[in-house]
């Protein structure tokens, strides 16, 4: 087989859970990266409490700009970006990968 050796290829997403946002933690201004937001339980509160809505469900929109982010590793994303992904889910551009496909409907 040809190609890169396993030892040379690095994952585009940091994985550590070391420090893990609760609800109270994150803000419409909170940076994506920087704060290891992750699309877990306390963000799902946060957004609850957000959207005044007593069951919150993320949206495929919201999880393809997070892992868009996390492999630009674009600094400059907040929160905020995936609200408006989740309000306007049609103006986010969403590829259809085999990848993007593994994200359940809306």
């Amino acid at each position: 087989m040809q190609g890169e050796k396993t030892q040379a290829i690095k994952p585009l997403r940091n994985t550590s859970t070391t420090f893990l946002l609760t609800a109270n933690q994150i803000s419409l201004q909170t940076k994506l990266l920087a704060s290891n937001f992750r699309l877990n339980n306390q963000a799902r509160q946060f957004f609850a409490n957000y959207f005044h809505k007593e069951n919150f469900h993320f949206k495929k929109s919201m999880a393809i700009k997070l892992r868009a982010v996390q492999q630009n590793q674009d600094q400059n994303a907040t929160v905020q970006d995936l609200v408006e992904a989740y309000i306007h889910p049609n103006t986010s551009k969403i590829n259809n990968t085999d990848e993007e496909k593994t994200y359940q409907m809306e």
